[in-house]
């Protein structure tokens, strides 16, 4: 059923006190249609134990990250309702306590001699853009940024004085800020220079038009490229994501606590960098053991 404009209008005061939190753009549409999704079910008004219970059992069949996801998200909205005095008991106590990782599955990873093989394919090849993308896919490579990161990369987060980059991340506006490393600073600069479109936008990446890139775009001109730089891509995943797992797991592969890779990538939590552990196969290879032979 539609959710009421009483409901809408809470909603609405909830998801303005988010934003005021420093909740990112992605992360208010998420919570947004987490509650409506209950809220279609349920009004406000008619929320007791029984409703709550009911809610929780809708989830059965559904991946333990879809049901932390969904259920966190109505559960702070109700706990705002409740120090609000909209609702007049707190429910927070009704809902179990998931942990769970998105996709827990062993990422995509390639090695840094696959890594360099695709930069060499993309500072070489003939192309109108190869400027434009090598410069793209380098971010990518070095700091493991996300193709909407790229998109919506500004003129104004460089810093050539310095030589540093600072910017807020798309996806949960933690702040990164990075040293450019020379071939890095080289590389944007000779995209700027020599093949950026003379533009009012102020957005880094163009197209010909002087029109931003979407963030599928990126990750289909990474794809291409894996796809016809002669790297053996076996069964691997070969998007743009796949090279800010190749960027984690060859930080672990060096040394670095899961706690410094979390920081460098700007993830708001240490357990999702604890999932590239899994792609440390230098380090599970010394524990190898030999098989007893009996004779």
């Amino acid at each position: 059923m539609p959710v009421s404009e009483k409901d809408l209008e809470v909603l609405g005061v909830y998801l303005r006190s988010c934003s005021e939190a420093g909740n990112a753009q992605r992360t208010l549409f998420r919570k947004r249609d987490s509650v409506k999704r209950f809220l279609s079910a349920n009004g406000l008004s008619a929320v007791n134990s029984s409703v709550i219970q009911e809610y929780l059992h809708s989830f059965k069949g559904k991946s333990a990250y879809y049901q932390k996801r969904e259920m966190d998200e109505v559960k702070k909205f109700l706990i705002f309702c409740a120090c609000q005095g909209i609702i007049n008991q707190d429910f927070s106590c009704k809902f179990p306590n998931i942990k769970a990782v998105k996709d827990s599955k062993i990422p995509s990873v390639f090695t840094n001699d696959e890594v360099r093989t695709l930069l060499l394919y993309f500072s070489t090849r003939d192309s109108k853009n190869r400027l434009r993308d090598y410069a793209m896919v380098l971010l990518m490579a070095v700091y493991g940024f996300r193709s909407i990161d790229i998109a919506n990369f500004d003129l104004r987060y460089l810093n050539f004085d310095d030589g540093t980059l600072l910017f807020s991340q798309s996806k949960t506006g933690t702040v990164i800020r990075h040293q450019f490393l020379s071939h890095v600073g080289n590389a944007l600069a000779d995209y700027i220079l020599n093949e950026r479109t003379d533009s009012s936008s102020t957005l880094l990446f163009l197209q010909a038009n002087g029109n931003g890139l979407s963030s599928k775009t990126i990750s289909n001109v990474v794809r291409s490229g894996f796809l016809t730089s002669g790297i053996d891509i076996g069964k691997r995943k070969c998007g743009s994501h796949s090279l800010r797992h190749s960027v984690a797991s060859g930080m672990i592969n060096d040394g670095y606590s899961i706690f410094t890779v979390a920081n460098v990538l700007g993830q708001t939590s240490a357990e999702t960098a604890r999932l590239y552990t899994k792609v440390d196969l230098s380090r599970l290879a010394l524990c190898a053991l030999e098989v007893p032979v009996h004779e």
